[in-house]
C-alpha cells in the first residue's frame, strides 16, 4: 500500500516489497530503484529494508510497543551509529560532485548506505564514478551486514557490537585489580546476555574465517584482471549476499570470476 501511494505500480509494488522484506534486493526494472527517482519511493524502501533487517526478536519487541528493551538493544545501537555516520562520509565525499542538488545528494547518500548495511542490494545509482572512500565505506557497511536472525547477510551487528564490547571490557579489566571478578553483558531484545571469554572466542574465530574467505575471493578477482578496489567491493557483496555491483559481475565475466562469487554467496 506505501508503495501504491509513492506511485509504483501493483505488479512492482508486489515484487519489491518481498525483494525488501527478504533483503534480496531483486527489482522488476533494470535501474532497479533508480527507475523511479521518486523520494517517496525511496523512503517506503528505506524503512522496508530496516525492518527486514532487524533481528526477528528485536522486530518482535517494537511491534509490541516495548520501547526501552528496544532501544537498549546492541544491534540497534550499532544501526544507530552506522546510518547516519556512513550516510554522512558519502555526502561529505562523494555525492555533492557527482549529483550537484541537494536533495538528490543527501537522497543518494542516506538510500546507499541502508542498502549497503541491510545488505538488500537495493540501489538508486550506478557506483562506476564513485571515489575511493565512498566505495570503502560502502564496503565496510556490507562486511558488517544486518541484524542476527534476520534474513541478512555480512558479519552480522551483533557479533561487531560484541567485539566493539569486548575491547572495551579489555581496558576496563587493565585498569582493575587481578582478582576482580568482572561479568560481561549485552542486551539481545529484552534478554540480558551474560558473555562469556569463550563466546568472545568463538565470534573472534568466525570473524577472522570471514575474512579469510573474503581475501581468497579479493585474492581471485584480482587476478581475473579487476582493479583491487573493484574486486574488494564485488566480493564483499557476493560473501555479506548483498547484489551491488561496481560493474565486475557480468554475464560475460571470466568464469572463475563468477564461480569464486558463486562459492561466495553460498557460504555467506
Amino acid at each position: 500500500l506505501a508503495y501504491l501511494l509513492a506511485g509504483m505500480g501493483p505488479f512492482d509494488s508486489l515484487n519489491h516489497v518481498f525483494a525488501a522484506i527478504s533483503t534480496g534486493g531483486f527489482s522488476t526494472r533494470m535501474e532497479n530503484i533508480g527507475y523511479w527517482n521518486s523520494p517517496g519511493i525511496e523512503a517506503v524502501s528505506i524503512v522496508l529494508m530496516i525492518f527486514g533487517n532487524l533481528n526477528f526478536l528485536t522486530a518482535y519487541i517494537l511491534l509490541k510497543g516495548r520501547f526501552r528493551a528496544f532501544s537498549r538493544n546492541g544491534e540497534i545501537r550499532v544501526q544507530a551509529l552506522l546510518i547516519p555516520l556512513g550516510a554522512l562520509v558519502i555526502f561529505v565525499t562523494v555525492t555533492p560532485e557527482l549529483y550537484p542538488q541537494l536533495g538528490k545528494a543527501i537522497r543518494v547518500s542516506l538510500f546507499e548506505t541502508v542498502t549497503a548495511l541491510t545488505t538488500t542490494g537495493f540501489s538508486t545509482v550506478p557506483y562506476t564514478k564513485w571515489n575511493d572512500a565512498g566505495v570503502f565505506m560502502l564496503i565496510i557497511l556490507m562486511l558488517i551486514g544486518g541484524g542476527a536472525c534476520s534474513t541478512a547477510g555480512g558479519i552480522k551487528q551483533f557479533r561487531a557490537y560484541m567485539l566493539y564490547r569486548s575491547l572495551l571490557w579489555e581496558f576496563k579489566r587493565m585498569l582493575l585489580p587481578r582478582n576482580t571478578i568482572t561479568e560481561p553483558f549485552v542486551w539481545q531484545g529484552d534478554i540480558k546476555e551474560f558473555v562469556s571469554d569463550a563466546r568472545i572466542r568463538q565470534t573472534g574465530v568466525f570473524v577472522f574465517l570471514y575474512f579469510l574467505i573474503y581475501a581468497a575471493g579479493v585474492f581471485v578477482l584480482s587476478a581475473s584482471g579487476n582493479g583491487i578496489k573493484d574486486s574488494l567491493f564485488e566480493f564483499a557483496s557476493s560473501l555479506s549476499t548483498v547484489g551491488l555491483t561496481i560493474g565486475v559481475t557480468l554475464p560475460g565475466s571470466p568464469a572463475a570470476v563468477l564461480w569464486a562469487e558463486t562459492i561466495g554467496m553460498f557460504l555467506g
